[in-house]
């Protein structure tokens, strides 16, 4: 393959989605995400503020133009998704505070 077909893989991680799309524009990558048969990247992370959590082509490799690199994003505050979050019970219904009377009877009791 004639080196002018190759580009270095840069590092999104921890860039915004939109920022990161057009950086791999610049160097002749695809970005993208899991789902190849759904809508675009830039489709899933508008409105809003999205980060890039991860790649699958690490920063510095060596590929061909216009390959597809597929990120890993989180909205703006959300959970890093290998970060997770601590299994927990359901959150009860607000209409289960709702009525004062059970509150009364159950103080009664």
């Amino acid at each position: 393959m004639p080196e002018q077909d190759r580009v270095v893989v840069p590092d999104f991680v921890g860039k915004a989605v939109h920022v990161a799309s057009d950086e791999a524009a610049e160097k002749r990558i695809l970005l993208t995400s899991d789902d190849l048969d759904g809508p675009s990247l830039l489709a899933r992370t508008w409105p809003g503020l999205f980060w890039v959590t991860s790649q699958d082509a690490p920063a510095g490799s060596l590929v061909e133009s216009w390959s597809r690199v597929v990120v890993t994003y989180v909205a703006e505050g959300g959970t890093h998704s290998a970060v997770g979050t601590p299994p927990s019970d359901p959150s009860p219904a607000l209409s289960a505070h709702a009525d004062p009377e059970d509150d009364a009877s159950e103080a009664g009791e």
